[in-house]
Formats: C-alpha cells, sequence, structure tokens
C-alpha cells in the first residue's frame, strides 16, 4: 500500500521538488528523462518503419543492423522532441507536435514511393500546395504500418499526458533549447551535409542491390536522407569545388549573339505524360493510337529524352529544359536560364498553362527563370474553361489559345518565345469506363484495359491538336520552328503497376528498363519559311540526350552557339549524353551506374561551372 501510494506521488508531481524523499525525486527525474527519450525513439522506429515503402520487413531490420544509420535516424527525432519540449513544458505536447510532424512527412515519403518510386526530397517541400491540389485523385488509404503509426503517436500522447507530468524550470528549458539549437551547424556540417558519410560509411544492401538514388535513398531510412537532400535545395557549391578551375573553364567561351539571318520564332509545347507507350513492349496497342505522332516524326528531328522522374514531378522537367539543370530546380532568386538569353537576345518570352498558378510554385518561379509573362487558369484560362481544366480533353482550347496568342504577337514583328505546358493526359485515367476507345486490344483486367485505353485515347486527341497547330503553321511566311517533347512516363496506376499489370520492363539496372522508366521522346519541326532561313531541312533521327541538354539540342540544330555556359554544357554532352539524377548514366555510348575518371571528371566540372555560372548571375 505504501509502495503505491509513493508511485503514485511520483506520477502526479510536476516537480521533483514536490518529493521529500530523495529516492523518490531520483526516481521521478528518471522516469520522465527517460520517457522522453524513449517516446521520442518510438517515433523515430515508426518513421523507419514506414521509410522500406514496399520493400518489406527485412528492409526495416536492416536498419536496426546499422548502429551508425540507426542513430542518423533517431538522433533529429530526439533533438526536435528535446526542442518542443524546451518551448512547451509538456511533454505530451511536445511528443504530439513531434509525431505529427515526423509521421506526416514519413507517410508522405511512402505515398511518394508508392505512386512514382521517388523518395520524399527537402526540395518537394515548394510543391506541398500543388501535391494537396490533385491529392484526391490518388488513393491515400492507409495502410497497416501507417494505422500503426497513428495508434502509437494516439497512445503515446496519452500516456505521457497522464503519467509524465515533470516540468523543467524555465531556466533548464532555455538552456536545452540552446544546446538544441548549437548542436545544428556541426550535425550539418559533420553528419548530415556530408557528402562522404553519406556514402560508403552508411551504405545498407543487406536486402536491396541499390543502383539509383531513390533506392539509395530508402535504404537509408527517411529522416536521415531527407535532411540530407537539403543540400539539393540549398545554393551551395558541390563538394569539391574549385571556384579558379570553374571560371578558367568557362572562361574559355564567349557569349555569341543569335546572328541576324537566322532568328526564328521558337514554340515550345511540354505535353503531359507524354509517351509512346508501345515502346514498353506491352501487347494490344495499336498502331492507330500513335499514327499521327509517326506521321510527324517523318518531317521532323526526332529523338529521345531521357529525364529524373517516373510518371510525375513535371516542374522538374521544364525547369531542367529550361535552365540546363541536371537537378530538382526550384530558384529562389533569378537564374540563368535558355529564357533569359533569348531575352536578352530581343525576344519576348511568354508562357502558357491552362492550371492554378500556385502549381509547382509556377507564379514564383517562372518569373525568376526570365519570362516576362505568363498566362494561368487564375488570370486568363478560367474565361476559356469555365470551370478547372480538365485532364481528360483540355488541349483543343489550350492549343487554340496558344496559336491566338502567336498569331497577335506575329502582328508586331517581334521574335518570340513560347514556352507551354499542357495539363491534358495527367493522372488517373478513368477505370470505370471508356470515354475514349478504340486504341488497344488484349486480355487485361476490366480496370486497367479502360485505364490504358482512355490514355492512349488522350494522347491521341494530343496528336490531332499538334498537328492542327502544325498545320496552322505550315505555309506561313514567318519562320518558325516549334519543340515538342513529353514530361515524363504515364502512370497507369501506382509506380508498379505498369511492370505488374502491363509487363514493362521497368528495371533500371539494365538500359532497357532505365528507358521504359526513364524516357520519351522530343520531336523537332519547322516550317518551310524556317528551313529556307536556316539552310536546313531539321530532319532525321536525332540523339538521346537528358532534359538538360534539349534546349542545346535545338540550338544545335539552329545554327546558335548561345552563350558562353551552354558551349561548355556541349561539351559536356559529348561526353555524357544523359545525366540521370538517380545517378543512372550514359558515358561515351555505354549505360553505367559508375562513371570512369573521365566521366567523374565530366560531371564534376559541369557541377562547378553550373555553380559558378549562377553565383556570378547572381551577383551581377
Amino acid at each position: 500500500m505504501t509502495t503505491r501510494l509513493r508511485t503514485g506521488e511520483i506520477l502526479r508531481a510536476r516537480r521533483a521538488a514536490e518529493l521529500s524523499d530523495a529516492r523518490q525525486r531520483l526516481v521521478f527525474r528518471l522516469w520522465n528523462t527517460g520517457w522522453l527519450l524513449l517516446s521520442s525513439l518510438g517515433i523515430a522506429l515508426a518513421s523507419l518503419l514506414l521509410a522500406v515503402g514496399s520493400f518489406g520487413f527485412e528492409l526495416f531490420l536492416s536498419y536496426l543492423h546499422h548502429p551508425l544509420l540507426l542513430l542518423l535516424n533517431c538522433l533529429p527525432v530526439l533533438l526536435l522532441q528535446l526542442l518542443f519540449y524546451s518551448l512547451c513544458g509538456r511533454q505530451w505536447i511536445a511528443f504530439l507536435l513531434n509525431a505529427v510532424i515526423v509521421l506526416t512527412a514519413s507517410a508522405g515519403n511512402l505515398f511518394k514511393l508508392r505512386f512514382r518510386f521517388e523518395p520524399f526530397l527537402f526540395s518537394d517541400m515548394n510543391a506541398i500546395g500543388a501535391a494537396l491540389g490533385v491529392a484526391h485523385n490518388y488513393d491515400l488509404r492507409p495502410n497497416a504500418r501507417i494505422l500503426a503509426a497513428i495508434a502509437l503517436a494516439a497512445a503515446g500522447t496519452l500516456f505521457l499526458l497522464f503519467f509524465c507530468r515533470g516540468r523543467m524550470r524555465l531556466r533548464g528549458r532555455i538552456v536545452l533549447a540552446l544546446a538544441v539549437l548549437l548542436s545544428v551547424w556541426p550535425l550539418w556540417r559533420f553528419a548530415y551535409g556530408s557528402e562522404a558519410l553519406y556514402g560508403e560509411p552508411t551504405r545498407n544492401e543487406d536486402t536491396i542491390d541499390a543502383t539509383g538514388d531513390s533506392e539509395i535513398f530508402v535504404t537509408k531510412g527517411f529522416v536521415y536522407p531527407f535532411l540530407h537532400s537539403i543540400r539539393q535545395a540549398e545554393f551551395l557549391p558541390p563538394e569539391g569545388y574549385d571556384a579558379e578551375r570553374a571560371a578558367a573553364l568557362l572562361g574559355a567561351f564567349a557569349d555569341e549573339a543569335i546572328p541576324a539571318d537566322r532568328r526564328v520564332n521558337l514554340i515550345v509545347f511540354q505535353l503531359e505524360s507524354f509517351r509512346d507507350v508501345r515502346l514498353w513492349g506491352i501487347e494490344g496497342v495499336r498502331d492507330e493510337a500513335y499514327a499521327v505522332w509517326d506521321a510527324l516524326k517523318e518531317e521532323s528531328y526526332h529523338g529521345t529524352l531521357v529525364v529524373n522522374n517516373y510518371a510525375g514531378g513535371t516542374a522538374n522537367t521544364e525547369r531542367a529544359v529550361l535552365a540546363a539543370a541536371r537537378n530538382a530546380l526550384a530558384p529562389r532568386a533569378d537564374t540563368p536560364s535558355y529564357v533569359w538569353y533569348l531575352r536578352d537576345q530581343g525576344y519576348r518570352t511568354l508562357g502558357n498553362h491552362p492550371y492554378f498558378r500556385y502549381y509547382y510554385d509556377r507564379v514564383t518561379v517562372n518569373p525568376r527563370l526570365g519570362f516576362e509573362d505568363y498566362r494561368y487558369f487564375e488570370d486568363y484560362y478560367e474565361g476559356v474553361y469555365g470551370e478547372p481544366t480538365s485532364f481528360e480533353n483540355s488541349d483543343g482550347p489550350f492549343f487554340r489559345e496558344v496559336l491566338k496568342q502567336y498569331r497577335e504577337l506575329e502582328q508586331t514583328g517581334e521574335d518570340l518565345f513560347s514556352f507551354n505546358v499542357t495539363l491534358q493526359g495527367h493522372y488517373p485515367y478513368r477505370t470505370d469506363e471508356a470515354y475514349y476507345s478504340g486504341f488497344l486490344d488484349g486480355d487485361y483486367s476490366q480496370e486497367l484495359f479502360f485505364a490504358l485505353d482512355n490514355y492512349l485515347g488522350t494522347v491521341h486527341d494530343t496528336q490531332e491538336c499538334m498537328a492542327e497547330f502544325i498545320d496552322a503553321l505550315r505555309g506561313d511566311e514567318t519562320p518558325a520552328v516549334l519543340l515538342f517533347y513529353g514530361d515524363h512516363c504515364p502512370n497507369i496506376g501506382d509506380s508498379s503497376y505498369v511492370s505488374t499489370g502491363l509487363g514493362a520492363d521497368m528495371d533500371p539496372s539494365t538500359y532497357e528498363g532505365f528507358l521504359n522508366m526513364y524516357s520519351t521522346e522530343y520531336l523537332i519541326w519547322a516550317n518551310d519559311a524556317a528551313r529556307e532561313k536556316l539552310g536546313k531541312e531539321i530532319r532525321g533521327e536525332g540523339e538521346t540526350v537528358s532534359g538538360c541538354y534539349l534546349m542545346d539540342l535545338l540550338f544545335e540544330q539552329l545554327g546558335w552557339k548561345g552563350s558562353a555556359f551552354m558551349q561548355f554544357a556541349r561539351g559536356v554532352r559529348q561526353i555524357l549524353p544523359v545525366v540521370n539524377a538517380g545517378g543512372f548514366y550514359v558515358e561515351n555510348g555505354a549505360y553505367t551506374t559508375v562513371l570512369d575518371d573521365e566521366g567523374k571528371s565530366a560531371l564534376r566540372d559541369f557541377d562547378a561551372v553550373t555553380f559558378y555560372n549562377a553565383s556570378q548571375w547572381r551577383n551581377n
């Protein structure tokens, strides 16, 4: 009876001074401190359970077998809880806030891996609003692990509320907060921001033979690789950066103006989820689905485009193309780009996207890339569609509005760069009926058949819109060159459905599987007036290139040298025409995940000169 009474006193006490017995005070301190640490460990372990994605419980166990990985994933969770506790002085509030932040981000990572096999990176924070805008289109039902994490958070909160009432004095909380804040820089400098530590010391291939960045991310948990990804979002010099060498490499070239006798109007369409899925090697896709595309290729320069994303990440592709960026780009200031170059050359730089301007933060980023004006749903296309733009059949009005804008500006005689991002073909594709039909045969489940057939219908309609646009410019006296390309592969279901349901090879360890996952196509078309002015046909089979080189490839077809940076990048392209952000490359014609010395040097130089060029741009 006495023991129970004393235990009750310990559980009810808020401070050790309320207890008269020294042994009770010691137990009080150990009890409250212990649960502060253990509760944060519970959150960290729940996060790791979610971090495995679809790889299974064996991967979770592998985290526990690597003490350094376990520490790197748990320590930030503990520090965050200590910070919250120092601010509010209540264990249950600190735990709840910590759990909401860490487990929500971990669940977001799980869903992103499920739908796109891409982890949730720090740079994705800018796209949270866009993601929420289309979240209703995805199956976000929680799985058993998410439900378990929610139950843990609820149970932990209630336990700490009733059984851990200890409170630290204000002075102690201030000291604790300062200690946490002072730990941030050394931890970032020597642990979370370290490229060296992210390599061999934290390698975890117990259950996965990790070849790409997404797989490597998953093998390291979630909290640790997420924090490490801050390096990609910050304007930080690359590892081993040598400013003098970068300046010398860039200084070997000089900016070149566009020759007066080679100036033509440029119109670019980035096509949502546009890909010839016959290249997946699946059965039943009728050739009529891509008949228009095949015909347009015969009169164009065309080839394979390698992007950084599978089934999503539209903005990553458009910014890679516009700014020659090999990694995801979300500039916080004006950034050198092909748009700025053309604007400096006297071109009008305009753009169109029929969806909301907040999507991927385009309203903020596009001016930083050099666009003078960009039309979105809120300020223009609401008047065209009258309601939020359809994913299924919005290309017809969109192409007509872009052509109308072009005709108006054509009358002024100004040179034009028009960059336009479509929406039709965006996931999901209806699975309950065929609103487009007639492009697919085969023995598929009804759900998969409708989804794929409807997708084929959307891309066929897009092709007809392209052909109509081209026909409108075909006989023009004004020279015009058009570039069409797909932003990423379509998502026919979730990230595994294409391989499991359609039987496509999506294994990036092979070149075929890599292209199936990360490639689309591009097409460059010129009207007769442009061909005559340029003295070139612009036809035939083109190179396989990454998005960061696509505009350079276009410039090359036009006979434009471009800026010093563009000329430098052209040299890197000859060595590394494919530089996928997932760690996949084509080096001197060979597919690889491990570069030789020449490739490593070219990649380091590319990153260094990119950083140096942007630094000079910002300083000037």
